[in-house]
């Protein structure tokens, strides 16, 4: 009995087999296999949705930036036009001066505009209406067998024009005086505000660009001869003028007078030059040591200070710096009389 009472005894309820416990799996580790597939699906998503954002955000930048020039281009143009026009009614309404300023600034913004160099000639004029201006003879140039110019003054005009617009300003003022000579009356104030400013220009690029500061100056007092010049042609008339005074000061070593006249060129225009002297800053420069030097001889020490403190701003160094002490120690202790 016992021995079939062994045989029979079932397991202590509650106690599962030993394979179900070997087979078993906590619920944490099986809900965490269920969820992980999700999870990556997810971030992978949101990954996506990021880089969608980022190309559309730059695509966008790129559209707007381009947007903004080309409004820009067109805001620019619009002036022009806009101050075009303006300088048309001033002129209509005799405001000459406040037309010449309307075409300079478009002409200096672009300076192919349609009609400008036009408009500006004829605000010029318009400025000096009063004046009766004298005709200028350019100085012939003889030849053994001139060939005769059969063209019609409004070949010439249309050359001229065209001259003008490609900044030829010698072949402007050539065909000029030539239509001119063949014909005084055709259309003689347009031709003299063309005059004017072909003269005005090549005065200017010669004097800034190419060197030539007594034909410069020539040319732009032939210009002067067809109307007032302006504010900005006078400044560079002024510039050459007070170089080449300085310059012939400098040719005979008066330090002094050198450097006062081309201080003055220096700062405003350090690249002017008459083509066979140096540039306007280093003349200067090199007039300025030797006048400091001239100084230092003379026992003129204050004076060699205020000259020697502008030096050092223009070409500083150690050397001039323990200079410029000892001429103030100098200047401090025996100051010029």
């Amino acid at each position: 009995m016992s021995d079939q009472f062994e045989e029979t005894q079932e397991s202590p309820v509650g106690e599962p087999p030993a394979d179900d416990i070997q087979l078993s799996q906590s619920p944490e580790e099986g809900l965490s296999k269920k969820k992980f597939p999700w999870v990556r699906v997810v971030l992978l998503g949101w990954l996506a949705l990021i880089v969608i954002a980022l190309l559309g955000g730059y695509t966008g930048y790129q559209t707007g930036t381009g947007d903004r020039r080309a409004t820009q281009v067109a805001q620019v143009s619009s002036e022009l036009d806009n101050q075009f026009e303006l300088g048309l009614e001033d002129l209509v309404a005799k405001e000459c001066d406040r037309a010449r300023q309307r075409f300079e600034w478009v002409l200096d913004r672009s300076p192919d505009y349609p009609g400008a160099i036009d408009a500006l000639a004829q605000a010029i004029v318009c400025m000096n209406a009063t004046a009766t201006p004298t005709p200028v003879t350019p100085t012939p140039t003889p030849t053994v067998t001139p060939t005769p110019d059969l063209r019609t003054g409004e070949e010439k005009f249309t050359q001229a024009k065209q001259a003008m617009v490609d900044r030829d300003w010698s072949t402007a003022i050539d065909t000029l005086f030539a239509l001119r000579k063949e014909d005084p009356e055709y259309l003689p104030v347009e031709v003299d505000s063309m005059l004017y400013v072909a003269f005005r220009n090549r005065g200017v690029q010669k004097i800034l660009n190419l060197g030539e500061l007594e034909s410069g100056l020539y040319d732009l007092a032939q210009a002067e001869l067809f109307g007032p010049l302006d504010s900005e042609a006078n400044g560079y008339r002024s510039w050459a003028r007070l170089y080449l005074i300085g310059i012939s000061f400098y040719s005979v070593s008066d330090w002094a007078q050198a450097t006062f006249y081309l201080g003055q060129v220096a700062p405003f225009a350090p690249n002017l030059t008459n083509g066979s002297t140096g540039f306007a800053m280093d003349t200067y420069l090199e007039s300025l040591e030797k006048y400091i030097e001239q100084l230092d001889q003379a026992k003129e020490w204050c004076t060699a200070v205020s000259q020697l403190e502008i030096l050092i701003q223009y070409a500083p160094n150690f050397d001039r710096e323990q200079l410029l002490t000892r001429y103030q120690n100098r200047c401090n202790n025996n100051p010029d009389t």
